[in-house]
């Protein structure tokens, strides 16, 4: 008796866009489920403490839903008030995860399906736990599905290599844009340490109260950086109402005691950060473009288009999203005023970042120097000017008469007389061309003898100094007829 061969069952997963919307669906429940998991932590840790008693379990999983819809841009009562300042920390994580996770599962075009799946998996799980704001936390989840779905579908597109380098572009500078951002929070931080150390101390309960407050404002690190670049660029911040912090006012009026308020900047420095900004900007740009190559006007122009385009998109959502409220009364509204904002990244870094990319190239930068220099006046070309000097006989004629036929001594003679009763002012048309010195020599024995005829008159030329061609024949006048 043979045994039949065991049947094995296999489940595979969809393909395509239904698969592209199973993974939308799985990390939407797996953010929420790891925010929830981190405040379970901290229930059970500080259980004992006499200020969290007769809270039960299932509040902390309410406090962690209301922040995880807090990620998709909602809100959530508090004190009052309201909290809707967005921890944009949380966001970039979830985009990048979901981008991670298309490119790894999911094939080709469809890609573009994460927000099937990850929209209707949020919305479901924010009216499930007591969420309001429903439009607002749709939107949100459809921006990061969409977003992660651009980022996926980046290596399969094969737009215009101007156009490629372009979004490189845009990329390189938002992410040293963002890394020094973040590096001016941890400064400014770091030089106030006392005052962030007071607050920590008032605020924390233990080691793993200490740790879910370090959590908590590390989700805030983006939306903190964003302010300190807007105080670079000269836009500043609203601490609270009435306390605008930029760099040329200070936040005096009191303010809550929160970790990343105590490294408020306690001086003004005036326009030189904005100057030093927009200077950074500008070698930024012309050291990301200056290894570009371009075969016309066009290309350069798409580049800048493309790059420029998408960095100035991504820096206002950034902002947009910087901004909200953190109670009630002077907190109703902190962080970003868009119009400041939008007029400041314009001056000190949109437009130095574009103007450093486009004279990275070779070509713009021979063409200003060629108009800068056709506008400048030569500095060794000198006005002509003209000398008038006397020009006398020579005593030895010897060359010219070389140049010159020999004449007949009876011709000679009626010459001599002619000049002595008509004297001529500029002489004989041939000896004016045979003679490009200009000089006139009496012709026979008795010229160079010293004979009882008239002298020769004086006359003068006019030399053109400083242009012209010094060889080239001048024109002899008469002394008398000057």
């Amino acid at each position: 008796m043979t045994k039949k061969a065991r049947s094995e069952i296999v489940i595979r997963l969809p393909e395509g866009w239904s698969k592209a919307a199973f993974v939308g669906v799985e990390y939407a429940f797996l953010g929420w489920l790891a925010l929830v998991a981190i405040a379970l932590v901290n229930y059970v840790s500080q259980s004992s403490s006499p200020y969290l008693e007769g809270m039960k379990w299932t509040q902390a999983v309410w406090a962690a839903s209301d922040f995880w819809r807090l990620a998709h841009g909602g809100s959530f009562a508090f004190g009052g008030g309201s909290i809707s300042l967005i921890p944009l920390a949380l966001p970039v994580a979830m985009i990048a995860l979901l981008a991670f996770a298309a490119r790894r599962e999911i094939a080709g075009m469809a890609r573009a399906f994460l927000a099937l799946g990850y929209v209707p998996t949020v919305l479901v799980l924010s009216l499930l736990t007591g969420g309001s704001s429903t439009l607002r936390i749709f939107g949100g989840a459809l921006l990061i599905a969409l977003l992660a779905s651009a980022i996926a579908l980046l290596p399969l597109l094969r737009p215009p290599a101007q156009v490629r380098a372009g979004i490189l572009f845009a990329f390189k500078t938002l992410a040293i844009v963002a890394g020094l951002s973040v590096l001016l929070l941890a400064v400014a931080l770091g030089i106030h340490a006392g005052g962030v150390k007071g607050i920590y101390a008032l605020l924390s309960g233990g080691v793993v109260g200490t740790i879910t407050i370090t959590l908590l404002w590390l989700s805030y690190v983006p939306t903190l950086a964003c302010w300190a670049l807007s105080w670079c660029l000269g836009a500043g911040f609203q601490a609270g109402q009435g306390a605008t912090s930029s760099p040329f006012s200070v936040a005096h009026l009191p303010i809550p005691a929160l970790p990343p308020y105590g490294a408020l900047p306690t001086k003004a420095p005036g326009v030189a950060i904005v100057l030093l900004s927009a200077l950074f900007f500008a070698l930024l740009g012309f050291l990301l473009a200056r290894t570009e190559k371009f075969d016309s006007s066009k290309h350069q122009v798409d580049y800048l288009l493309t790059g420029g385009g998408i960095f100035a998109l991504v820096m206002f959502v950034w902002a947009a999203f910087a901004r909200g409220s953190l109670g009630v009364g002077r907190m109703e509204q902190v962080g970003l005023n868009l119009g400041s904002w939008t007029l400041w990244f314009l001056l000190a870094a949109l437009m130095p970042l574009l103007l450093g990319a486009f004279f990275a190239d070779p070509t713009r930068r021979s063409q200003v120097s060629g108009l800068v220099s056709k506008k400048q006046p030569v500095a060794d070309k000198q006005t002509p000017t003209l000398t008038v000097v006397e020009d006398q006989a020579q005593e030895n004629g010897e060359g010219e008469d070389q140049a010159q036929p020999a004449r007949s001594e009876g011709a000679a003679g009626r010459e001599q007389g002619e000049e002595q009763d008509h004297p001529d002012p500029a002489g004989e048309p041939g000896e004016a061309e045979q003679s490009p010195k200009g000089h006139r020599q009496e012709d026979g024995d008795e010229a160079r003898a010293g004979s009882t005829a008239a002298p020769t008159p004086k006359r003068l030329r006019l030399i053109a100094q400083g242009q012209g061609d010094p060889d080239a024949p001048t024109t002899a006048i008469p002394k008398d007829n000057k």
